[in-house]
């Protein structure tokens, strides 16, 4: 999951392995998109068998926003490594 801005351009060269996605938001050019949108990512991928890892690629300004997302992730048993 990429931020909007730098962290969304630069991303764009990077390979991933198979199998492996990215998402991003660059419609309404909004941060503090991703926190959020990783833990409900997270939280579901878990809920269907399905979670291996997230990989949350944010600003400081952006997560200053949506950082309390980050408690979800605990109540629901998924265990971040940030």
């Amino acid at each position: 999951m990429t931020e909007t801005g730098t962290s969304q351009a630069g991303f764009l060269a990077t390979y991933l392995p198979a199998g492996a996605a990215q998402f991003t938001q660059a419609i309404y050019g909004s941060i503090g998109y991703a926190a959020g949108a990783a833990v409900g990512a997270s939280v579901a991928a878990k809920q269907t068998g399905q979670y291996k890892r997230m990989v949350l690629i944010t600003g400081e300004g952006s997560l200053q926003l949506t950082v309390q997302a980050f408690s979800i992730l605990n109540r629901q048993g998924v265990t971040p490594v940030v």
